[in-house]
């Protein structure tokens, strides 16, 4: 709201800079953040008044213009009278907005209190803190054996290197605008728009934690460590086994999503019996036991700076054998123990493979758990369903539904559809195509959706489409919208995957395909004489590799891996059809 004021700026570099105080540069930083919140709401008062009050009168100015305008009309004077409150409401009602949005008023507990004071709240965010990072165990324990896959010291110590300004200024400006830093209420816009004068003074709070590890309490919203993310991404390939899907660079979710699909395939191909132990975290970290996590930095060689700084769906594949079922939850049950991450059994389901109910309710009673039927969800996608099923893109459907119903075409022109179909509605189906085959009847419907929304008028029900579909989808530069069409783009995504394949031989996912299809001889793509099952992804991907290799061309090294007569190649590919025409 301040910062809408033409004058606050310089308001705020005379009263930072006015500040004079000595000790620890944290505690020297949060001092002058409350002597300038202490200027500041005395000129608060001046510069804006009661918002209600202002508000108010204003308000009462416009009713008595509107009022003199029906009795007989406005001069130009009062015209303009008008236009200029107005104007003054609606920077009103802006500052109004803002205002309340980086207040919080009321907190509601746990025991369904209704807090409204700013000293409760802060009492009872304290209170759920402490509960929330507290071990809840007092037992000695150990965790040996294990390959722990540790950083190398090289890593270690870049993690442990000072904080850089450079690093502290993208952590800042990475941070909403909106939201309120600290218990004073400013807001990370007064930070960012402000760095040049507040700079020096955070940089040093940043050099002295770093030296002391000490930091305090007031200042500590300062220290996310957000200015070390860039440098923990870059080791965490050193430490993460290769079977956990994210959280590493040239790692993809849908890495993931993939594996569990054509394991499960090649599973239910078998004709063995199997489960799938879908398990549930009672609110992942809500109640981290921190020596454990310590203990499993430590065993991984991160520095004990760093860890002193420091302080999703999870699927199983097993057979159906009672007694190794048992050894898996008592596992989970050991590590939800001493790590503070407890399993919840009753949110947790188990899936049969070729297995039969009554079976299947039996393991169910044996994990505590429930027992599901396919497909399942999975990081966001469907498990275990058929996608040449219209049933297996409800979802996608049901979702670009929802957006629909949610805007309001009253208000929006035509100019205003093709940018939120552009912007949302042509993105939104991008997950599922990235991986699975869209059958022509999904895609219409889609399309068909976009197609109405478009064309749509107000009060007349469907308008009459003044152009085919098939124009509206080419490019702008061949005269047309660029939404381009949901079948083509189901193509280029599932092409990313033929474009991996030859690129990431050391990747878990490419392993997988390669142990159950093999490989063609050129090493290029997988081998396409196996059995193929219409549920498996890999089926839909391979065949779109006809119209993908039109678009590939390899640069020959020792011709070992290309086909001559099948593949392009990199500037000889003009004169090889006129030698195989010639052969013939």
């Amino acid at each position: 709201m301040w910062l809408q004021h033409p004058n606050f700026k310089e308001c705020f570099k005379s009263w930072w800079s006015g500040f004079q105080g000595t000790g620890w540069k944290g505690h020297k930083f949060m001092r002058k953040l409350q002597f300038v919140k202490a200027n500041l709401k005395e000129w608060n008062k001046v510069s804006f008044g009661v918002l209600d009050e202002r508000k108010k009168n204003i308000l009462n100015e416009i009713a008595n213009l509107d009022a003199i305008e029906q009795g007989g009309g406005l001069t130009s004077k009062l015209l303009v009278e008008r236009t200029l409150r107005k104007g003054e409401l609606e920077e009103l009602i802006l500052r109004e907005e803002i205002h309340w949005r980086q207040k919080v008023r009321v907190l509601e507990n746990e025991r369904g209190l209704v807090l409204n004071n700013s000293k409760s709240i802060t009492e009872e965010i304290l209170l759920y803190f402490e509960k929330l990072y507290s071990s809840h165990t007092e037992e000695s324990w150990r965790v040996e054996g294990l390959n722990w896959s540790p950083i190398s010291k090289e890593s270690a110590s870049r993690l442990d290197s000072p904080f850089t300004e450079e690093e502290i200024y993208k952590a800042i400006f990475q941070l909403d605008k909106n939201k309120t830093s600290s218990p004073d209420g400013f807001t990370i816009a007064v930070f960012q728009d402000f760095w040049d004068l507040i700079k020096e003074d955070l940089v040093r709070v940043f050099v002295e934690f770093h030296s002391s590890g000490i930091i305090n309490q007031s200042t500590n919203v300062f220290i996310v460590l957000l200015p070390k993310k860039r440098h923990l991404r870059g080791v965490l390939h050193e430490t993460i086994h290769s079977t956990q899907g994210v959280f590493v660079q040239g790692r993809q979710i849908l890495d993931a999503v993939l594996i569990a699909n054509e394991i499960l395939d090649e599973k239910r191909h078998s004709r063995e019996e199997g489960v799938v132990f879908k398990i549930d975290f009672e609110k992942t970290y809500d109640h981290v036991c921190w020596d454990f996590l310590d203990h499993v930095l430590e065993k991984k060689e991160f520095s004990p700076r760093w860890r002193k700084w420091m302080r999703d769906d999870i699927i199983f594949f097993s057979n159906t054998r009672e007694e190794d079922l048992q050894t898996l939850k008592s596992l989970l049950l050991v590590f939800g123990h001493i790590s503070g991450l407890k399993v919840n059994f009753d949110k947790s389901n188990i899936y049969g493979i070729n297995l039969e109910q009554n079976h299947l309710s039996r393991l169910a009673e044996l994990l505590d758990c429930k027992a599901s039927g396919w497909p399942i969800p999975y990081l966001g996608l469907p498990l275990g369903g058929n996608p040449k099923t219209c049933g297996f893109w409800d979802p996608v459907i049901e979702r670009i539904s929802r957006r629909l119903d949610g805007w309001q075409k009253t208000f929006l022109s035509f100019v205003g559809r093709i940018t939120l179909i552009e912007s949302c509605l042509t993105h939104m189906p991008c997950y599922f195509l990235s991986l699975y085959k869209i059958p022509t009847s999904v895609a219409a419907k889609i399309e068909r959706l976009q197609m109405d929304f478009l064309w749509s008028e107000v009060g007349e029900g469907k308008r009459n489409h003044l152009v085919s579909w098939d124009v509206v989808c080419k490019p702008k530069t061949k005269g047309g919208l660029g939404f381009g069409k949901i079948a083509l783009r189901n193509v280029a995504l599932l092409g990313k995957w033929l474009w991996r394949y030859p690129r990431e031989g050391s990747a878990l996912w490419h392993k997988v395909i390669l142990s159950i299809y093999e490989s063609h001889s050129n090493g290029w793509d997988a081998n396409t004489i196996v059995r193929w099952s219409h549920r498996c992804p890999w089926k839909a991907i391979a065949q779109v590799f006809q119209e993908f290799s039109k678009f590939t061309q390899f640069v020959v090294g020792d011709w070992e891996r290309i086909r001559f007569w099948e593949d392009l190649c990199w500037g000889i590919n003009l004169w090889v059809p006129n030698i195989q025409d010639y052969l013939e």
